[in-house]
């Protein structure tokens, strides 16, 4: 799939500084810390896969505000290391270790908001393959040939259920918002600018 988010591209990077960006908005470390204490360093291609995760985590950013990168990369060894520690989550294999995929947690709406908005408005639900609901967390990935706008959620046996058409719709219909205000001071910026476009308003039609 190749479009402004996911460019057909064979650029490499060399090594990688944790503290640098990968994008407008997020540092490499937010894709790569780990607690296992494994080498979570990404391939070649692991790293083109991350920037393209990036770019869409970026324009997510900028229409629902701050996002926290729960779990991003994880190298094959770091997901063999969370598997064997008892975490239910870690499947033998995952888009995970390829760079396809996040777990992410909004922190300027909730995740029901955000993930109603993305799977109810078509321009943002193209950039997504695989989209999982689970509490105040999301699970995305980016379009593969066999995930292209899967919406899904997490129950409480910690099983992916995929909605029904029905089920999304109505879930959208309840949860969607219009404009997501992200916290206050993006309330304030926003009340001043609708104050001066008001004053200016009055003003161009001589009423002050």
């Amino acid at each position: 799939m190749s479009n402004e988010f996911f460019p057909d591209s064979n650029e490499q990077m060399g090594s990688i500084d944790p503290a640098s960006y990968i994008s407008k908005f997020f540092k490499w470390t937010e894709f790569l810390r780990t607690e296992t204490g494994v080498d979570n360093t990404p391939d070649a291609t692991a790293t083109m896969n991350l920037q393209k995760l990036a770019k869409v985590l970026d324009t997510f950013r900028e229409k629902f505000g701050p996002i926290n990168i729960t779990s991003g990369y994880r190298s094959p060894n770091v997901q063999d290391a969370l598997r064997s520690g008892g975490n239910a989550q870690a499947a033998a294999y995952s888009l995970h270790e390829e760079g396809l995929a996040a777990d992410i947690t909004p922190t300027g709406t909730t995740a029901q908001k955000l993930f109603a908005t993305v799977a109810g408005t078509p321009d943002l639900a193209k950039l997504v393959g695989e989209f999982a609901l689970k509490v105040n967390t999301i699970h995305m990935s980016l379009p593969t040939s066999t995930k292209q706008q899967v919406f899904m959620y997490v129950n409480a046996a910690d099983q992916y259920i995929r909605y029904t058409a029905q089920e999304l719709s109505d879930f959208i219909a309840k949860n969607k918002t219009a404009v997501i205000v992200a916290g206050a001071a993006f309330g304030t910026i926003a009340l001043a600018g609708v104050a001066v476009f008001t004053v200016l308003l009055l003003r161009r039609r001589g009423i002050i």
